[in-house]
């Protein structure tokens, strides 16, 4: 029928996006397994992510302590990536700095704009990102103990493309990359040790496992004409 079809259409929708948070994560510990140095990791994490169609650009910033803040992009990639080169960005006070990027450096956690058209704080950039085909986006920190600080952000082709649901997986996301960053030999700035990638793909295949089946969870309590078959995906995907 018709309202089954419906239903069904709501439960494919929820399940992508469910699965995005999911696919940052994998695309997060294949990136770390794949650099060697810091830049390295940055730039295979934005290759990987700009590759998919729903991302009209995704970018790594370091977020600077001049006087202006600035967030400098480092690392770019996806078809509208001339964005973070030509977009104003900040980590203070101004609308400039109140944007996703900024926010999630000043509070240290993950921050998202479900819909650029309508979201206040995306005003400074609404017409910049429009566009470029932006509707959406998500900005995750990435803060070390000590040191530079530095920000991954994706932006999205369509609206809500980043469910709030979600963010304890871009939390993870978030503490992984930075633990990442901290794992950087001091004395080799750029050579991430043996026993810290050990290390780190242990607690990844562990994260990703409970990721997999907190999401499975998640989007089964969306719709339960999906019931079972998440916890059956999530075996096989482990």
């Amino acid at each position: 029928t018709y309202h089954s079809i419906d239903a069904l259409k709501r439960a494919q929708i929820s399940l992508e996006r469910a699965n995005m948070a999911l696919r940052i994560l994998v695309a997060t510990h294949e990136a770390i397994s794949e650099g060697k140095t810091q830049a390295g990791i940055f730039w295979a994490l934005v290759q990987r992510i700009g590759q998919w169609p729903e991302c009209a650009c995704v970018w790594i910033g370091e977020a600077r302590n001049d006087d202006e803040k600035r967030i400098v992009p480092i690392a770019w990639a996806g078809s509208a990536s001339d964005f973070a080169t030509s977009a104003e960005l900040r980590w203070d006070d101004s609308p400039y700095g109140c944007g996703p990027s900024g926010t999630c450096i000043k509070t240290g956690s993950p921050s998202l704009i479900s819909d650029v058209r309508e979201e206040e704080s995306s005003k400074p950039w609404r017409e910049l990102s429009e566009s470029f085909g932006i509707r959406s986006g998500i900005s995750i920190p990435i803060i070390p103990d000590d040191g530079p600080k530095y920000l991954l952000h994706i932006a999205g082709r369509s609206p809500q493309l980043f469910p709030m649901e979600d963010s304890g997986t871009y939390e993870m996301i978030s503490k992984v990359l930075a633990f990442t960053v901290r794992s950087i030999d001091t004395e080799f700035r750029y050579t991430l040790s043996e026993s810290a990638r050990t290390e780190m793909a242990d607690r990844l295949q562990k994260a990703m496992q409970g990721s997999i089946a907190a999401l499975a969870t998640v989007v089964e309590k969306r719709d339960p004409y999906t019931s079972g078959h998440q916890h059956r995906v999530a075996e096989l995907a482990v």
